[in-house]
């Protein structure tokens, strides 16, 4: 453990070795003389004058003589985002170097508030780290920065480990969560941004849900079950597992690969789509009082039972959005946009919950032999 956090140590000097060259030209510092940051929040507080304030806090890597390598969080506080970083400089002896952030943590109701001018603002400034994730958080961004995780210099160097790893299980796309993709999600015709919600548990920091956004808002909040449904029928091109457990003798756990496409057609003025779910399954475990599992009857019953979890997942979920959240997470507003024409005011939200949604799933199992071995 010790020689892998030195090797991410190294790393880090390296890249800001680089980022001190090439964004600071003729003004280079010691790293001694640097506050580098590797997770950023963002907050609101309500005072009583009756103004709001941002309260960014910032943890930030510091490096002593020595060689010792601490941690400390500096928060900044003003009427506008720009105004925290004059209040922050205040109480910092060092340079800020931004560049090596890991992590960008939304507060919940930061997020309620709306973030379109943080997402403006992070998205032009040059010298932020592209590729660093954004989630929104229960409670303050404080206290998850401060969060300890054994092995790793700060709880963001854990938190983005986290998020990279989701595409392992959970139907969760690769590299969405970034400022890149932030900023168009939140400025394109008929998309809806959706973001990982962590919080503290009792065994450590944890993606217990999905922040769902209309606009720049953040209107609800998701379960871990409903977020991998959701990712099912809005991402292409995932990995996940599924379960199905009819009783303690009989039972299937499914890695699935899946890809996803989705065709629109307007019929009678009303918009109708369908999703097409394409499924590889590797079949992980598997019980059975009936069938063997390489019998035709049991493939048969296995892709059955996947299809029949399948839609009624997908339709609960798919209910649930239209009467419920009334928002469309699944990017169903873009496609019809891009096919029918964009920049027609119209409000997708409100068209995608009037329309028919079908879900057709392609299940093919694979790998399923070893297991009888």
């Amino acid at each position: 453990m010790k020689k892998l956090t030195q090797y991410r140590i190294t790393i880090i000097l390296l890249v800001i070795a680089f980022i001190n060259l090439y964004y600071y030209g003729g003004d280079v510092r010691f790293i001694e003389e640097l506050d580098i940051p590797s997770g950023i929040g963002y907050d609101i507080e309500n005072h009583l004058d009756g103004i709001n304030y941002y309260a960014i806090p910032i943890d930030s890597y510091i490096y002593t003589p020595t060689g010792v390598v601490k941690d400390v969080i500096h928060v900044g506080k003003g009427e506008t985002l720009l105004k925290t970083r004059q209040y922050r400089q205040r109480s910092s002896n060092r340079k800020f170097l931004l560049g090596n952030e890991k992590v960008y943590l939304i507060s919940e109701k930061m997020a309620n508030r709306g973030i379109d001018d943080l997402s403006n603002l992070l998205y032009f400034i040059p010298n932020v780290n592209p590729s660093a994730v954004f989630l929104v958080c229960s409670g303050k961004p404080e206290e998850i920065l401060k969060y300890k995780i054994n092995g790793y210099p700060t709880s963001s160097d854990y938190i983005y480990e986290i998020v990279k790893n989701l595409v392992q299980y959970n139907f969760f796309p690769k590299e969405k969560y970034d400022i890149k993709n932030i900023y168009m999600d939140l400025n394109s015709e008929g998309k809806n941004l959706v973001l990982p919600y962590i919080e503290i548990k009792e065994d450590g920091l944890e993606i217990t849900g999905m922040g769902i956004f209309k606009g720049d808002k953040m209107v609800t909040k998701i379960n871990s079950e409903e977020l991998q449904t959701m990712n099912l029928l809005r991402e292409n091109k995932t990995k996940g597992i599924i379960s199905i457990i009819n009783d303690p003798d009989n039972y299937a756990e499914v890695d699935c690969y899946v890809k996803r496409k989705a065709k629109c057609y307007r019929e009678n003025g009303r918009y109708k789509f369908i999703i097409n779910l394409k499924i590889d399954g590797d079949v992980i475990n598997y019980k059975s009082n009936k069938y063997r599992l390489s019998s035709e009857k049991a493939d048969k019953e296995l892709k059955d039972n996947l299809e029949k979890n399948l839609h009624i997942s997908t339709e609960e979920f798919i209910s649930k959005m239209q009467k419920q959240y009334k928002v469309d997470v699944l990017g169903l507003g873009n496609l019809a946009a891009s096919k029918y024409g964009r920049h027609s005011k119209t409000n997708w939200n409100k068209v995608i919950m009037d329309s028919e949604i079908k879900v057709n799933t392609d299940i093919k199992i694979i790998r399923k032999e070893r297991l009888e071995k």
